[in-house]
């Protein structure tokens, strides 16, 4: 099977560094969420626990609020 990917070249001068909302830091780690999916919701008919990859500043640790997932 061929994949199709076209790869694109971003200058990094033609970006914005994202720096931290609470103290202006601009090194980020990955973290993870849980969340607890009930059994009645589940697709195995199991309660389940679901990861949510997000950012949070190496220095005071506030998350970055674009990597939170949309909820309603």
């Amino acid at each position: 099977m061929e994949q199709n990917q076209q790869q694109i070249r971003v200058d990094l001068k033609d970006t914005e560094q994202i720096k931290c909302k609470g103290c202006g830091n601009n090194t980020f780690e990955q973290v993870v969420f849980l969340h607890k999916l009930s059994a009645l919701l589940s697709p195995y008919g199991q309660e389940s626990i679901v990861p949510v990859a997000v950012f949070q500043c190496t220095k005071c640790h506030l998350v970055v609020e674009e990597t939170l997932p949309q909820m309603e």
